[in-house]
């Protein structure tokens, strides 16, 4: 934020700097925002978060939460790049968002080929409205409609995917959704925040790069 106000106050100057108006906020926080939302991940970017990944996950079945998965294009991205790097796992997803209109359309999303990226042609067929995922992907993910700030009982994870969702919690709801993630979360553990978030504390070790922000439990 101050590096952002700095960059905003020095190409203004008085009363320019004030956020008056929503169009304001909008072209404050243009830039806090991580790679790819609302979009398939480019192969750039899912180059990049495969690095966050461990070498090998504890057990052959990895489990992730996605919070905040929209239309859903986020978490068929990391879908795809988890069965690329581990081809032998069980991979299954819960993906949560509390808008229902972008969550519905997420498990009949279709495409054009030409608009997904390299890295997840191998999981894509052709029907007949379009391109759209295979039965595997399909079947790894578990779309469902839930408010974060209320409880999901899960199994032990392995990743918790939530970019540029904690920055918009109050302080204290984002300390309770960490320590949730922290008894969810099998140590060595990892969560994957916007570019622009950090968690702070012992028992987060950084695994950031330039573009992803991600953070190791320690148990």
């Amino acid at each position: 934020m101050r590096v952002r106000f700095s960059e905003w106050s020095s190409a203004r100057s008085g009363s320019d700097v004030q956020l008056r108006t929503a169009a304001d906020a909008d072209e404050f926080l243009s830039t806090f925002f991580s790679p790819c939302a609302g979009t398939f991940w480019t192969d750039e970017y899912a180059a990049a978060v495969k690095e966050a990944l461990p070498a090998a996950f504890p057990s052959n079945a990895i489990h992730v939460w996605n919070i905040g998965c929209g239309k859903g294009y986020e978490t068929l991205s990391f879908a795809c790049i988890l069965k690329g790097a581990y081809p032998d796992s069980q991979i299954k997803i819960w993906a949560n968002d509390n808008d229902v209109m972008a969550i519905s359309q997420a498990p009949n999303m279709t495409f054009e080929q030409e608009d997904v990226p390299e890295y997840c042609r191998p999981f894509v067929v052709k029907g007949k409205h379009g391109f759209s995922f295979n039965q595997a992907i399909k079947d790894s993910i578990v779309f469902e409609y839930h408010d974060v700030l209320n409880d999901n009982p899960l199994p032990d994870l392995d990743v918790v995917l939530i970019r540029d969702v904690l920055s918009f919690f109050s302080e204290q709801e984002q300390n309770r959704l960490v320590d949730s993630f922290a008894e969810k979360l099998k140590n060595q553990g990892l969560v994957i925040l916007g570019k622009n978030e950090a968690l702070p504390g012992d028992r987060w070790v950084s695994r950031s790069g330039e573009h992803v922000s991600a953070f190791m439990h320690n148990a």
